[in-house]
């Protein structure tokens, strides 16, 4: 940008895009040795990316009942002993509760699965009322997605490997 009406202040030449030249300090890294050895020593420790998988298979996931109950020997939280006996009253193992709870339920399979239960209490009304058929055709598309869909895949896969 040249000097002039726009460029009123000579800003020109800082924002412009001119040329960068090369940095002229070269990196050194003195610890690069240490740091390589560390690193192999942490991989050899943690193991492979695939004995890693294997543990998290092994490991179940606990139910959301087991996860709300609290005793003296198995507490609901790692540091609720450590608390002051003052702090740890119902009110605030309830707080716990809850707070668990309302993360189990912000999970993707307990907001597929509420949205499900919504959907067939809500279409299990004309029932009530006495229209047998209007809740069939409700329910058509429950049943027939998921068949359908796999019947589009398995057509794709054919198509692709013939």
């Amino acid at each position: 940008m040249a000097l002039g009406a726009g460029d009123k202040f000579g800003f020109g030449k800082l924002f412009g895009k001119g040329q960068r030249g090369k940095a002229s300090v070269a990196v050194v890294d003195n610890q690069e040795e240490v740091k390589e050895e560390s690193f192999k020593k942490l991989k050899h420790c943690l193991g492979s990316n695939q004995a890693l998988r294997r543990a998290r298979k092994r490991v179940g996931r606990r139910s959301i009942a087991a996860q709300l109950q609290h005793s003296a020997e198995t507490p609901i939280h790692p540091l609720w002993s450590y608390l002051p006996s003052e702090s740890r009253s119902r009110r605030s193992l309830a707080r716990v509760r809850l707070r668990r709870l309302w993360a189990w339920l912000k999970e993707s399979r307990q907001r597929i699965a509420a949205v499900l239960i919504c959907y067939v209490l809500i279409w299990l009304i004309p029932i009530l009322l006495g229209q047998p058929l209007m809740t069939v055709f409700a329910f058509l598309p429950l049943v027939l997605v998921p068949p359908v869909g796999f019947l589009i895949y398995w057509l794709v896969w054919q198509e692709f490997h013939a």
